[in-house]
């Protein structure tokens, strides 16, 4: 007696691909997947898009069942430069109930602006010994903040 052999549950490409390093700013991410997903496993939790510099970014998560494609739509453009991590846990699930077992994640760059940019300067005086300097979207405004640490 032969039993049928179904293919575990795959993220078959994605878009950006993996590596990528000029997605555009304005980018919609996918995932799409060898077989169909039950949408209710689709959420924040388990379809989720980080920026090395923005932090945790937000957005709307869809699923297009015909070509078995996940997209998330940021809520803003992303970061020039940013080096944007998307982790599918495995809390995603197939319609048959087969999870992503691995989870999968990729990494690509959003590309970089050509030209001159304006920038809003501050004058501070520290009184202090600089450390460390950082920069991110800390507030979640959608504009880089800038961080800097230091001792007396």
């Amino acid at each position: 007696m032969s039993q049928d052999v179904f293919p575990a549950l795959e993220v078959s490409s994605t878009f950006p691909q993996a590596n990528e390093r000029r997605a555009p700013l304005n980018t919609k991410i996918s995932a799409t997947f060898n077989k169909a997903i039950d949408p209710a496993t689709l959420d924040v939790l388990s379809f989720v898009v980080f920026g090395e510099r923005s932090g945790k970014i937000r957005g709307a998560l869809g699923y297009d069942n015909e070509t078995r494609t996940a997209t998330f739509d940021p809520a803003n453009n992303l970061f020039t430069g940013d080096r944007i991590t998307v982790v599918l846990t495995s809390g995603i699930a197939s319609t048959d109930g087969e999870s992503l077992a691995n989870g999968f994640m990729w990494t690509f760059d959003a590309e970089a602006m050509q030209g001159v940019r304006e920038f809003t300067t501050k004058v501070t005086s520290l009184d202090m010994e600089l450390v460390a300097v950082a920069s991110a979207d800390f507030d979640g405004d959608g504009t880089s903040d800038l961080v800097v640490s230091g001792v007396r």
